[in-house]
């Protein structure tokens, strides 16, 4: 008999790839983490629709299954909707995080009924006043409506998921049950919450900004107890992996 043990070859690719679409932005938001990929002072163009389509087919050659839009604010590229389209005739399902400033009903429309992609709109507070401090006066109103739209405009098909991207900063960490609330109200699919990190601009704001490393377990009891009450219709998850890498 053959001793000889023959391990199978194990192939590893990027099965979910994250994309910073695009550098620009329409807000100035204290936590953005955009910066820590860039020197400071230096300035980078976007890449073009050509190259990014161009790294979708080899992302589809690979295996990869979504795609998802990051920033900056990807809506500020004028041909998202159309690498969406390119995405999905690779059979990759996109998706895109924003702050829902530039959705009106027509984008809301195309990106639920047209170009179905999936969406996460940032929430930095359960109300105007800790949300505004963050990303700046009238954007909470505006990522409430876009959410609304969003969710009017999908129905009741699950075709498209549309749900609450939430950073936990000292000016909310005590009122995260009324986000929980808020998202419920708002009729989310999901809700992914994570703890501030001193990267990028968030650096310059950390004093004003961070929570006591002390208190990040406990809040996320408070959190996990109010959500297991049943009550809420939607999916959560907590990304509340502390660090101090400044």
């Amino acid at each position: 008999m053959n001793n000889e043990v023959v391990m199978d070859e194990v192939l590893y690719y990027p099965e979910l790839v994250r994309l910073d679409a695009t550098w620009r932005c329409n807000l100035r938001c204290k936590h953005c983490q955009t910066g820590m990929f860039r020197e400071p002072g230096s300035h980078y163009s976007d890449l073009s629709t050509e190259e990014l389509e161009e790294l979708f087919k080899q992302l589809s050659r690979l295996g990869t299954k979504q795609v998802g839009f990051l920033g900056g604010e990807p809506l500020l590229r004028h041909d998202l909707v159309s690498l969406a389209r390119t995405l999905h005739s690779l059979g990759i399902r996109p998706s895109i995080t924003s702050n829902g400033w530039l959705i009106n009903d027509r984008i809301a429309y195309v990106l639920t009924q047209e170009v179905p992609v999936d969406i996460a709109v940032s929430l930095d507070g359960p109300d105007h006043s800790r949300h505004d401090n963050i990303r700046g006066k009238g954007s909470f109103e505006r990522a409430v409506k876009a959410l609304q739209r969003l969710v009017n405009y999908r129905g009741r098909s699950r075709t498209v998921l549309i749900g609450i991207s939430a950073v936990i900063h000292r000016y909310c960490q005590t009122n995260v049950i009324e986000y929980l609330d808020l998202a419920n109200e708002l009729g989310v699919d999901y809700m992914v919450m994570a703890i501030v990190h001193p990267v990028g601009t968030a650096k310059q704001y950390w004093d004003e900004l961070s929570i006591d490393q002390g208190q990040v377990l406990p809040l996320a009891r408070t959190i996990l107890k109010h959500f297991q009450s049943g009550k809420f219709s939607f999916s959560l998850r907590l990304n509340f992996t502390y660090s101090r890498y400044a």
